[in-house]
């Protein structure tokens, strides 16, 4: 997975006297510049943010209320000896 990890060698590794530190290995590479002002992706972000926790809060609700129908869950908190 780039940026996060590698499989390497053991030349490669024998190279660095076998430090296995991520920084000699793992090379992170910086998005280049799409051009879009930091602004207008800041506010895109934002509005994605509002909407995925919204979408958030509406899954937690519909669970609630599964649980509740299960007679596992009681106004979000679960019932001693429910199934969580």
């Amino acid at each position: 997975m780039p940026g996060f990890c590698e499989c390497t060698k053991q030349d490669n590794a024998r190279r660095h006297g076998h430090v296995l530190a991520p920084s000699l290995f793992v090379v992170v590479k910086l998005p280049e510049d799409d051009g879009e002002p930091f602004e207008e992706k800041m506010m895109q972000l934002v509005v994605e943010s509002g909407e995925q926790r919204a979408e958030g809060a509406r899954l937690d609700a519909a669970i609630a209320e599964n649980l509740m129908v299960l007679g596992i869950g009681d106004r979000g908190h679960v019932k001693p000896g429910g199934f969580l």
